[in-house]
């Protein structure tokens, strides 16, 4: 088949996977490869197109195909670690993304792969060796900058360099105000978080017992910070995977959050006093455990329970290893957000109701197995006093409110 032929092909095919008619995009694809088998853009495309399908096997074996064409294939190697990342290979996702970002360089999307995988695994110092070095190409909604700064203000902050993220914040104040696009939304998101942070007291580093905090962007305000524990107070040691859920951890299926999670409680020492700050994004209007309640399918109350119970259980069988001095979970803070517009739940009490019964399982759970609970539902209901955003909560919360022991409970 001639080049032009085949390109005026996969041009239709494109168009078609762009419109979002996926199927026929597909059939498009493969009468491409049959025609002209060293088409290596069909390969990938094609492996894109099947995991909007959710045919995950079928795709990962698409990027395979195109790079035994072209190894050279930056694309390719990206989105092969992906697939390979969301299947919690993440040792041979990273091995991908890192070729992906030597052959180009300038993307910023092979760029933010890379870097969300060092600081899901705590490889921060060379995060941001990537970010001094970064030349990124320049994009039209600014991710290339928003990726760069939103990293850097993270790692500057999990290392308590504090002055590092306020410069930052200084040098680029028009991020806090940037219209969101679709890629750009949760970068811009952690910006104006960590914007915020900046101006609150720079968090006290001292010679104190650790606590390691472990979770989603809920273990920010703890770092390197004082946490309230028993009559002592420690100080906040964090260990961040991006957005992982309790869901992620409760489902039977194998996915990067629980291969990140493990990696980073591997790093933890034993006899240590463990602090995990994980399911306020299990409890949102527009996701995890109210989306699927509203498709109708299951009743509530299974959804909480299972969703709690199965976290949990995989918490225990997962830091048995550690042989912690002591386990603490944090609970789900009252919204900080009016329900209304996007965060609108529908059945506001309802919803409200989930939410403090989310946190009653919770306790339940932990009380049974020894472990602490940290009531942040308690101390945010009805007010907004310890809220830095819609969603994160002020570092200060944690020198003020107790955690609860099994024995404080009973008394």
């Amino acid at each position: 088949m001639p080049y032009n032929a085949a390109l005026d092909l996969f041009t239709q095919a494109l168009a078609l996977q762009r419109a979002g008619q996926i199927d026929d995009c597909i059939e498009k694809y493969n009468a491409l490869i049959s025609l002209r088998p060293d088409f290596v853009e069909a390969y990938n495309n094609l492996g894109a197109a099947l995991k909007d399908k959710r045919l995950f096997d079928d795709e990962l074996k698409q990027y395979q195909k195109a790079l035994s064409i072209n190894p050279k294939y930056a694309d390719a190697h990206n989105n092969l670690g992906n697939a390979l990342n969301r299947i919690g290979k993440i040792d041979q996702a990273l091995q991908h993304y890192e070729k992906a970002y030597a052959l180009d360089p300038r993307s910023s999307t092979c760029a933010n792969n890379l870097l969300a995988a060092f600081i899901c695994l705590g490889r921060n110092d060379e995060a941001l060796s990537l970010i001094q070095k970064a030349v990124l190409g320049i994009d039209e909604d600014g991710y290339s900058q928003i990726v760069l700064v939103a990293y850097c203000l993270i790692v500057y902050w999990l290392q308590g360099k504090i002055e590092e993220c306020r410069n930052l914040r200084n040098t680029h104040p028009g991020l806090a105000n940037m219209q969101a696009t679709v890629r750009t939304a949760i970068l811009l998101r952690y910006i104006r978080f960590m914007y915020l942070l900046c101006d609150l007291e720079k968090p006290r580093r001292e010679e104190r017992e650790p606590i390691y905090v472990v979770g989603e962007s809920h273990v920010l305000p703890c770092a390197n910070t004082f946490i309230n524990f028993g009559d002592k107070k420690c100080i906040g040691t964090p260990h961040l995977v991006q957005g992982v859920k309790m869901w992620h951890l409760a489902t039977d299926q194998n996915n990067l959050y629980k291969k990140y999670l493990q990696r980073r409680l591997e790093k933890i020492p034993s006899d240590q006093n463990i602090l995990v700050t994980i399911g306020e994004i299990d409890c949102r209007p527009d996701e995890g455990i109210w989306d699927v309640f509203k498709k109708g399918q299951r009743p509530l109350e299974d959804i909480i329970k299972d969703t709690v119970s199965g976290y949990v259980a995989w918490l225990e069988t997962n830091l048995e290893a550690n042989k912690p001095a002591s386990i603490t979970l944090q609970g789900i803070p009252y919204p900080g957000y009016a329900l209304e517009g996007s965060n609108d739940p529908g059945d506001k009490d309802i919803f409200l109701g989930m939410i403090a019964a989310v946190n009653k399982q919770l306790e339940e759970e932990i009380f049974q197995r020894g472990w602490n609970f940290l009531d942040v539902y308690s101390a945010t209901r009805g007010n907004k006093r310890w809220h830095i955003d819609d969603y994160h909560l002020k570092p200060e919360i944690y020198s003020v409110i107790n955690i609860k022991t099994p024995a404080t409970a009973v008394a």
